[in-house]
């Protein structure tokens, strides 16, 4: 946790939610699954943080097929009623 009077204890949480959000198409191009490392790696930054990754529906609202089984039920669980963006891979 950080000291009450750090300066990013002083963000608004829809700031932080854009700094999140910020990040995810950058690690998106370099990790599998995509977005969802992002999301693990705010929710391990502190309380507040891991409140707003996991608590924020559209983050895990894009599933891909070839996840596994768990995960597509974590992400369904999180994104709540947020419509779902589902990804199919081609296999070749």
């Amino acid at each position: 946790m950080y000291p009450p009077n750090a300066c990013i204890e002083r963000l608004p949480n829809e700031l932080l939610m854009f700094v999140i959000e910020l990040a995810r198409p950058v690690i998106t191009v370099l990790t599998d699954p995509p977005d969802i490392r992002t999301l693990w790696g705010a929710s391990y930054v502190c309380r507040r943080w891991r409140k707003i990754a996991l608590n924020t529906p559209f983050y895990w609202s894009t599933i891909h097929c070839l996840w596994p089984t768990n995960l597509i039920n974590a992400c369904i669980s999180r994104a709540a009623n947020t419509p779902l963006d589902i990804v199919v891979h081609r296999l070749l």
